[in-house]
């Protein structure tokens, strides 16, 4: 897969706090946590870099983008062109994975671990929708860009964490637990609103 030794070329894309960032993730989080900057710091490219990286060391073969549809094109546009994805490698999934991957052929769609053969991104809005059979799908690293939408105690929203927490344990199981959650404001002030995605920080996926 192109992403497998995808690296950015021009470092003056990356900004010394971005770079730092994503060094510290690495590091001391061990590449599971939550990357919380303030509004317009430019937490996507601190992903990215640490994307790249993990792409670099050969770690990754297989990756979920879970986005807000107001972002999603951004997202894109940075990991494609500013990152060297390539054009048309991120497989754009809707509210029916299904329909996106092919589940008639596992040999030619998945491996033999159960990843699918190309990254992808879904909007956040349709994951929401996904079913928990989906769980099985071993995605090495999972990247939730406005995590604390999935705070909420009830609904769609919750349904997705559960759905998350499921993948961890896929994830967990492969001995690949690779997270990226990211949020400018994982709560208003009042840190109960907190409590599920610190938990699933916590527990690694719980």
């Amino acid at each position: 897969i192109p992403y497998d030794r995808t690296k950015h070329v021009d470092r003056s894309v990356i900004f010394k706090h971005q770079s730092a960032a994503a060094i510290a993730f690495l590091k001391d989080l061990r590449g599971f946590g939550l990357l919380a900057d303030v509004v317009g710091s430019g937490k996507t490219f601190e992903a990215a870099v640490i994307l790249s990286e993990l792409a670099v060391r050969g770690k990754i073969k297989s990756m979920l983008l879970v986005v807000p549809g107001q972002v999603y094109d951004n997202w894109i546009e940075v990991l494609e062109q500013r990152f060297g994805l390539g054009k048309g490698v991120l497989l754009e999934a809707g509210g029916d994975i299904r329909s996106a991957l092919d589940f008639s052929d596992m040999g030619a769609t998945f491996d033999s671990q159960n990843r699918p053969s190309r990254p992808i991104i879904v909007k956040t809005e349709d994951f929401i929708h996904w079913d928990t059979s989906l769980a099985k799908l071993l995605f090495d690293v999972i990247v939730v860009d406005e995590a604390h939408h999935l705070c909420k105690e009830d609904g769609e929203y919750a349904k997705a964490m559960k759905l998350l927490s499921m993948m961890m344990e896929t994830k967990k199981r492969a001995n690949v637990t690779y997270c990226l959650l990211l949020s400018a404001t994982p709560h208003s002030g009042n840190l109960d609103h907190m409590f599920r995605l610190w938990y699933f920080i916590r527990c690694k996926g719980g």
